[in-house]
C-alpha cells in the first residue's frame, strides 16, 4: 500500500502512520493468515484489501460509528477495496448542544487552575513543572518530603498532602484547592502504585487491596468529588493516567494491569456520560517510564519529562486518548494480534519474552 493511495483516499494522517506501522510489523514476521482471524467479518467484503487497509477500515468504522454494511451499501467499497471514506468533524459527531462553549476549540493551558495527584515525583512532577509557568498548579501526594522538595525546586508550585484512598482527606483537599485557587479547571489523576507480584504470593493479600484502592478507587473518588468544581469551570477537564499494560496481559502484573484496564474503561465511559457537558475527559497511555517503581529494571524506558511533553502536546491537540511512543502502534496491534501484543508488553516491562 503506497502513500499515494492513502492520500488519494483522504486517510487522516494519524491513520496513515498506523497503516504504515501495521504494514511494517506484518512484513517482519506476522503471518498473513492473521488477517483472516482478525477480520473474519469484513474479509469477504474487502477481498482485494491489504491487512493495513482492513485495519484502517475497521478503525474508521469504529471511530465514526458506521456499520460495515453501510460501507458496502453506500458504495464506499469498490472492486474489493475501500474508496473515499468521508471524515466527520468532531463538531458533526456531537449532537446539537453538546459542549456549547468549547465546540471546535482545543484545550488551552494558560491561566488554568490545576490539581495533580501523585505530583511529588515522576510524571506528575514533570508535568507540574511545565505547567506552573502559565497556570496555578497544586501538586498533591502522601510523601510530604517529596512535596517540600518539589516546592523548593519549583517555587511557583503549591503543595498539599493527600491520600486519595481517604474520602475525608480528598474532600478537604478539594475544598482547599477551591479556596486557594478560586476553582478547578483540570484534574490530573496521576496517583498510582506499580508493583509486580504473583497473585498467589503472600504479599498479594495486602498489595492487591492497596493497588485497587489507589489506582482505581483513588481516581474514582477524586474525580467524583471534583465534578462540581469542574462543572463550574468554563473549560473543565479530567485526565486519567492509564498504561500500555491496560491493552495487554503481563504475568506477574495481573492486579496492576487490571486496575489500569479499569481506568481505561472508566475514562471511555465517563467521556460518554459527560458528552453533553463542558467537561472533557482525557486518558494517557504511556509505555514503561523511568520512575521509581521500575528504575531497577534493565529494560528500555521513557523519561518522565518526555511523557509530560507528550501529555501537553496531546492536550493542546485535543487528543482524548493520548497514546505515547510505542503505544500508538500497540493499540491497533492488540486488536489484530493480542498474543503478540502481550509478548511485546511483557518483554518491555520485564525483559522476558
Amino acid at each position: 500500500m503506497s502513500k499515494s493511495w492513502l492520500r488519494s483516499h483522504s486517510v487522516p494522517c494519524a491513520l496513515r502512520r498506523q497503516c504504515f506501522a501495521t504494514d511494517a510489523m506484518l512484513r517482519t514476521g506476522l503471518d498473513v493468515t492473521i488477517g483472516n482471524i482478525a477480520f473474519p467479518d469484513i474479509r469477504a467484503s474487502f477481498p482485494g484489501s491489504s491487512l493495513a487497509q482492513l485495519s484502517w477500515v475497521l478503525n474508521a468504522s469504529r471511530a465514526r460509528d458506521v456499520s460495515l454494511e453501510r460501507l458496502v451499501d453506500e458504495d464506499l467499497v469498490r472492486d474489493g477495496r475501500p474508496t473515499h471514506f468521508p471524515r466527520r468533524s468532531r463538531a458533526d459527531a456531537r449532537a446539537p448542544g453538546d459542549r456549547p462553549t468549547t465546540k471546535g476549540a482545543t484545550m488551552k493551558l494558560e491561566g488554568k487552575k490545576i490539581l495533580i495527584t501523585g505530583g511529588g515525583s515522576g510524571i506528575g512532577l514533570e508535568l507540574a513543572r511545565r505547567l506552573a509557568a502559565t497556570n496555578q498548579v497544586v501538586v498533591a501526594g502522601r510523601d510530604e518530603a517529596k512535596l517540600a522538595r518539589a516546592r523548593a525546586e519549583t517555587p511557583a508550585l503549591r503543595t498539599r498532602r493527600l491520600d486519595v484512598t481517604s474520602e475525608a482527606e480528598t474532600g478537604n483537599a478539594l475544598e482547599w484547592v477551591a479556596s486557594e485557587l478560586g476553582g478547578l479547571d483540570l484534574l490530573v489523576n496521576n496517583a498510582g502504585l506499580l508493583r509486580g507480584y504473583a497473585l498467589a504470593s503472600a504479599e498479594a493479600a495486602t498489595n492487591s487491596v492497596e493497588d485497587l484502592e489507589v489506582n482505581l478507587g483513588g481516581a474514582l473518588r477524586t474525580t467524583r468529588l471534583a465534578l462540581p468544581l469542574l462543572t463550574a469551570s468554563p473549560e473543565g477537564a479530567v485526565l486519567f493516567m492509564s498504561s500500555a499494560v491496560a491493552l495487554a496481559a503481563v504475568p506477574g502484573f495481573a492486579v496492576y494491569a487490571a486496575t489500569k484496564a479499569a481506568v481505561h474503561s472508566l475514562a471511555r465511559s465517563l467521556r460518554a456520560e459527560l458528552a453533553s457537558s463542558r467537561i472533557r475527559v482525557f486518558e494517557v497511555l504511556p509505555p514503561v517510564v523511568d520512575t521509581g517503581p521500575v528504575q531497577a529494571l534493565d529494560v528500555p524506558k521513557l523519561s518522565p519529562g518526555a511523557v509530560a511533553d507528550a501529555i501537553i502536546a496531546g492536550l493542546r491537540r485535543d487528543r482524548e486518548e493520548i497514546r505515547i511512543a510505542q503505544v500508538r502502534q500497540l493499540a491497533p496491534l492488540a486488536r489484530i494480534a493480542p498474543r503478540l501484543a502481550d509478548r511485546i508488553v511483557t518483554r518491555a516491562l520485564t525483559g522476558k519474552s
